[in-house]
């Protein structure tokens, strides 16, 4: 793993560090006026370190990742020099049936049916340990789970490093297979295209997503369904997992959708309904019509739809300029939808402690908590654009002042405000974590720049304390995080860039809903690139010289 040679600022640029005259400033963060974080050489090679607010020549924190080269690479870039030892893991793992299993059971505490629902999982146990399933699939399974396994097998290899030959093996297997479109093809399409995505490799994660978005339309789904009723009911859960997939990455790349949302298909059966089924039983149509057997899956989907609507308002912004009382009207309509949605919830499935304490006693709280951090997640991305008239620009009369964009800027703030409490509910229970997936780090970023909005007002404000607190347990989050998902150092040089805005030009600037940031919001799978934006000092209230807010950070009083 390479070290660091480089600041922050010129990794963000994938631009040349190139030291200053005085040592201690690269050539660019002098000419841009910022603080310059170019570490000292490192000799260390161990396990991926938890990121530390580090101390620059100023004597302000910048947050700031580890070593630069440490994001995977894509997987066929992987050094020769270590392909035998990989390789010997991979046969290792598969000579050790307990190891086996105990990967596979990882994966489906940790991961399955809170990133994914496309396995059924007492059958694929069952079925695992009879060798009845696909080598694509069991590797492509203990690519993702390996990262969290404390067996001795693992010592010396991190974390970030387990999957990438589970991966490789589990890809040339699926491209091996003869049969080419089938039910357990599809399964490996999203099983895998997960995989390259958390291993960095964009190309093979678009191909596989498009292979899986044209399998399920090739098999009719989910019109075509089987008489059998587990295979029934995974088929249903398939064709939705594809299309969560085909609308996440449609929006992201701005490409249109291909798959279908018909009110009349069958939706997810909930879980522990799911769970009970078995091989060979009747497929059993009065669930489909049944909505207390709706699963949280189930509602989860609206939730998935609302956030590209979210997104897409956003791109429209930037790129397609309406009159304000438009967009007004598209804020105005999907805000009651997610209203409606939240207050008619099932009480069983509302955020309230004893509903925590029931889902987790029934080893279900993660799911529970998916559900509700994807709802916050939704709601800050649609009334974050109005955190830039949230404050009256020097000089001008309180009567400009816009309230129902105030409104929506409050309900921005509280809807970030709630997602980092569960991400630190999640992160603080010994029986949970928020650990499922590394575009969690994006989400725990997002609401963090919120909290950062917060702070910019004022510290003397009375809700900069409880921001304060946020931001500082959503640091300690990214950092479980980043024990796992090489990913996160991408959300961390992200968060280290939206820093460099804030520190050079007002709220109103950094919060504008422009290209940078449409893409900061939704494109976390990408670097972003300085902010161009006029270098002047950002109004922190009594602070003048722009460093309050990084001392109330760093500090515990």
């Amino acid at each position: 793993m390479r070290t660091a040679s480089s600041c922050s600022v010129c990794r963000a640029r994938k631009k040349r560090c190139i030291a200053g005259s005085s040592g201690e400033t690269c050539q660019l963060c002098s000419r841009k006026g910022l603080r310059c974080d170019a570490p000292p050489p490192r000799t260390s090679t161990g396990n991926p370190q938890p990121i530390q607010a580090h101390v620059v020549s100023s004597g302000h924190p910048a947050i700031l990742p580890p070593a630069e080269g440490s994001i995977s690479c894509p997987l066929n870039d992987s050094p020769t020099s270590e392909g035998s030892i990989e390789s010997q893991i991979v046969k290792t793992t598969l000579e050790d049936q307990d190891l086996c299993e105990e990967l596979v059971g990882i994966y489906f505490d940790i991961i399955h049916f809170k990133q994914h629902l496309i396995f059924h999982p007492q059958s694929f146990i069952q079925d695992q340990k009879k060798g009845l399933v696909p080598d694509y699939l069991l590797l492509g399974v203990m690519a993702l789970s390996a990262r969290f396994s404390s067996n001795p097998s693992f010592d010396g290899t991190s974390p970030w490093e387990r999957g990438k030959s589970f991966l490789q093996d589990a890809i040339r297997s699926f491209n091996e297979r003869t049969k080419l479109i089938s039910l357990e093809a599809l399964q490996g399409c999203i099983l895998l295209a997960f995989g390259a995505f958390v291993e960095g490799d964009a190309d093979q994660d678009a191909l596989l997503t498009c292979q899986a978005i044209r399998m399920a339309q090739s098999q009719g789904l989910p019109a075509n369904l089987s008489s059998d009723g587990l295979t029934r009911e995974i088929q249903i859960n398939l064709y939705w997992q594809t299309w969560m997939m085909d609308c996440w990455t449609s929006v992201r790349a701005e490409l249109p959708q291909q798959l279908r949302n018909d009110p009349s298909f069958p939706r997810p059966l909930r879980q522990d309904l799911f769970d009970r089924l078995s091989p060979g039983g009747p497929a059993d149509d009065s669930m489909v019509s049944d909505v207390s057997r709706v699963s949280i899956w189930g509602l989860i989907l609206p939730l998935s739809h609302w956030h590209a609507e979210a997104v897409q308002l956003n791109h429209d912004i930037v790129n397609k300029p309406a009159a304000e009382f438009t967009v007004r009207q598209l804020v105005r309509g999907l805000a009651s939808k997610l209203d409606h949605w939240v207050t008619g919830l099932p009480h069983n499935l509302r955020n309230t402690t004893e509903n925590w304490k029931t889902y987790m006693h029934i080893g279900q709280g993660r799911l529970f908590a998916v559900m509700h951090v994807i709802y916050h997640h939704t709601c800050q991305l649609l009334f974050y654009q109005f955190l830039n008239r949230y404050a009256l620009p020097e000089g001008q009369d309180v009567t400009a002042l816009d309230e129902e964009a105030v409104t929506y800027a409050n309900l921005c703030k509280a809807h970030a405000i709630a997602l980092s409490k569960l991400m630190w509910e999640l992160n603080s229970s010994p029986e949970l974590d928020c650990l499922w997936s590394p575009v969690n780090s994006h989400l725990v970023v997002v609401a963090s720049t919120i909290h950062l909005h917060t702070m910019l007002l004022g510290a003397d404000r009375p809700e900069a304390k409880e921001a304060k607190r946020l931001l500082e347990q959503n640091f300690m989050i990214l950092q479980e995080l980043q024990k796992y998902w090489p990913s996160t150092e991408i959300a961390l040089l992200r968060l280290q860039t939206f820093h460099n805005a804030c520190r050079v030009s007002t709220i109103s600037k950094t919060f504008d809903m422009d290209h940078w940031m449409a893409n900061f919001l939704i494109r976390y799978d990408l670097s972003v690139q300085d902010r161009d934006i006029d270098v002047e000092l950002a109004s922190l209230g009594k602070n003048d010289d722009g460093t309050q807010i990084w001392d109330m950070v760093a500090n515990d009083s």
